[in-house]
């Protein structure tokens, strides 16, 4: 990944609402609870029953894909501030 890719993916996630970002699994709406609000974001209009592991005709886990979109909302920020950070040590080491 170059450095180029790494600066999008940064602009990404500052620009997306604040987090933390959560998924019930009774619903089909990750809920963002920005200071002093609380929202959410449809991402499909299916309905699922609470707790039930909804698959499609392909097979995918419907609340998996939830779980993971509103919990990339701390994951990603949390990588890339890693990777700074290794970076960091990275250039210490080298004596930069």
């Amino acid at each position: 990944m170059n450095k180029t890719q790494f600066e999008e993916i940064r602009q990404r996630c500052d620009a997306a609402t604040p987090g933390g970002w959560s998924y019930d699994g009774m619903h089909n709406e990750i809920h963002c609870a920005a200071p002093n609000e609380d929202y959410f974001l449809i991402i499909s209009e299916l309905r699922t029953h609470p707790g039930e592991k909804l698959l499609d005709e392909f097979g995918h886990q419907y609340n998996a894909n939830f779980e993971f979109i509103a919990h990339a909302r701390q994951d990603v920020p949390a990588l890339l501030d890693h990777i700074d950070k290794l970076e960091a040590e990275l250039l210490a080491c080298k004596g930069r």
